[in-house]
């Protein structure tokens, strides 16, 4: 599957996710959320899991188990099991906006293009792209709907209605 940066243009992926069993090889790799913090316990269970600086995270993962961990990742990739499950976005905004994550958040899973403003409004930073989406297409939809140009949501419309009812 393509990588996609934040201006909707493919890049290379450095980074390597193990699996079940599978052996880290450097520093640069993304292990499931219980992988990553047994491997900081007393007793890692997997020799090398401790170099990995990135970690998965299903939509269903608690944060909190990830918080204490957060300055030595680089990387936390967020799954969308389909794609309209909205934890990820929640996941992704509160890494950002509540616990001052500044690594690469990426996107997993079944995203769609039309998502991708409010992907980057939430403060993912790539996107693994499906197959079966055009890599184009990212790109185009932010000629469509640009980051940070306009609000993502509409205005609700208690607020459109408080001036009014000020202006009296």
């Amino acid at each position: 599957m393509p990588l996609v940066n934040d201006k909707g243009l493919p890049i290379v992926d450095v980074w390597q996710t193990v699996g079940a069993g599978e052996v880290v090889t450097g520093t640069s790799t993304i292990l499931p959320l219980a992988r990553f913090v047994a491997a900081r316990g007393p007793a890692p269970e997997l020799a090398g899991d401790e170099q990995a600086r990135g970690v998965s995270l299903a939509s269903s993962d608690r944060l909190d188990a990830l918080v204490p961990h957060l300055a030595m990742l680089d990387l936390v990739a967020i799954d969308f099991p389909k794609f309209r499950d909205g934890r990820g976005f929640t996941i992704a905004r509160s890494l950002r906006e509540h616990r001052g994550f500044d690594g690469e958040i990426r996107a997993t899973g079944h995203v769609l293009p039309d998502q991708f403003s409010m992907l980057l409004e939430c403060g993912f930073t790539t996107v693994q792209a499906p197959d079966d989406r055009p890599v184009a297409r990212w790109s185009e939809i932010l000629e469509i709907q640009p980051h940070g140009a306009a609000p993502a949501r509409p205005v609700q419309l208690f607020r459109r209605l408080v001036p009014r009812a000020a202006e009296g």
